[in-house]
Order: structure tokens, then sequence, then C-alpha cells
């Protein structure tokens, strides 16, 4: 079967060697990985071509990997008593089924150039999504046991998934990210809602905190104590919450647990 890619005329040989770089497993640091984050939303108007008929990678990646086994995925997810720690094994086992939903499809032929960014690119968007639903269901399950009230959108519902906010905590819209790369990403680059639930890299520990980035008018409501420092320094300052400019808007980030613990007091005293 004859099939012809096509990648996007700004695709560089930056895009390239950074993708390349992925499908070897070579291991990249920070900057590199929101390289890799911004290249492969390039790569989603990448076409394929197949007897006449043009699919975009994103096309593809949603019609051939995501909806098959979306709501499978997340449904078992849901009944896993850890789902941080037996999600991942869950997330790789669905992702060994890529190649092979990608072959049978026809959109996928090995022996055609740049037929491996399609496959890199199903494999990244996979992994993303299922590390960012295990992550919301660690989240959830977290903040009923603090006893905080709040309403989530149903991830085993497709049209509730893409809703624009995760969750809804004293009329305040939430978001869950699994890392800040989110603030970089141009999907996201505007911050449209009350509070993101993300996770900072510690270097020195060499291990990732839970965080909250709101904006100010939320942590005054609830607080109102801040320093100023850059993002990439706040968790030297837990437990106290820090703020830091993001393209000139000024937002507060705070430990998860102080935040957490501060909403629960909020939400006692104005009942």
């Amino acid at each position: 079967m004859s099939v012809k890619i096509s990648l996007p005329t700004t695709f560089t040989e930056r895009h390239r060697h950074i993708v390349e770089q992925y499908i070897r497993d070579a291991r990249l640091n920070s900057t590199e990985w929101q390289d890799l984050l911004k290249t492969f939303d390039l790569l989603a108007q990448a076409r394929v071509q197949v007897k006449g008929e043009t699919r975009t990678f994103a096309a593809i990646h949603q019609t051939v990997v995501q909806e098959p086994i979306a709501s499978d995925f997340l449904s078992r997810l849901l009944q896993l008593a850890n789902p941080e720690q037996e999600g991942i094994p869950l997330k790789a086992a669905y992702a060994r089924t890529i190649t092979d939903r990608l072959l049978k499809s026809g959109w996928y032929n090995l022996d055609i150039r740049y037929s491996l960014y399609l496959r890199a690119y199903c494999i990244f968007w996979w992994d993303s999504f299922a590390k960012g639903y295990i992550f919301e269901v660690a989240v959830y399950r977290d903040l009923r046991r603090a006893g905080i009230a709040f309403v989530a959108h149903d991830i085993t519902d497709p049209e509730q998934r893409h809703l624009s906010f995760d969750l809804l905590v004293s009329n305040w819209r939430g978001d869950v990210k699994t890392s800040t790369y989110f603030l970089e990403a141009a999907r996201t680059r505007v911050l449209q809602h009350d509070f993101y639930i993300t996770r900072l890299y510690n270097r020195e520990r060499r291990r990732s905190v839970w965080a909250v980035i709101m904006q100010t008018e939320v942590w005054a409501a609830i607080d109102g104590e801040v320093e100023t420092t850059e993002l990439s320094q706040t968790h030297q300052r837990f437990p106290s919450a820090s703020h830091f400019y993001h393209r000139n808007r000024r937002l507060v980030v705070a430990a998860y647990e102080v935040w957490k613990e501060k909403l629960l007091s909020y939400q006692q005293g104005v009942e």
C-alpha cells in the first residue's frame, strides 16, 4: 500500500533531532523535554496520504489509538487501589498495542520515511494522556480523603473529558497537570482557570513534589501571604507560598499540602 508522509514546512533539523532522540529513548534534560513537547505540537499537522485520502497525525492518533482504548483504560484505572503505582504498568500495557493498531489501520508503513515519527507521535501523546489521568485520579482520591468539597468531571465520559476544566472547588475552576510544561505549551499558554494542581521537580532531592499554581485572587481568599521568587526555586520556599511572573502575569504557587489545609479551613469557614 502506498503511503506518503508530509511534514509541516516549519519542521526543522532541530525538530528532527529531538524526535529521533526520543525514538532512541535517549535521556532528555528539562529544556529538551520542552522542545520535544513543542515539536510534537507541531507534528499534529503532519499529513499521511493513503490511496488519495489524507489525515493528520493528530486525527490518526485520535481515531486509531486514543478513542478505541481511552475509556477502557480509564475504567480500569479507577478500579486500582493505588493508581499512581499500578497505573504505570497498565499504561504501558496499552502502549504496547499502539504499533499493531497503526499497522492494521493502514496508515503506518515501516518502509516509508517518517513513519516512525507517526508512531512516536502516537506513543508520546498516549503516554501524556495516560500519565495525566493517573495523576488526576490520585489527586481526586487525596482531596476526598482530606474532606475537600469539589465536583470533578467524569473521566470515563468522552464528552466530559473535553470540558475546558477538570474540577470545581468553591466556585473556582481548576485543572490537573502532571508538570509545569503546560505554562509553555501553545495550546495552554493562556491560563484561563483559577488554579492548577501540578508537580514541581526538586533537583536537589531528584523527585517531584505536588504544588498548586493559582491566580492571586484565589490565594488571597484563603490566605494572602506570599514571597517573591522564580518558579524554579519555589519548592525551596515551601511551606511558604511564593508569587512569580509568567508572561507579565502574577501567579502564586504553594505546596499542595498547604493549599489543601488552607482550602479546607476556608470551606469550613464559609459554610
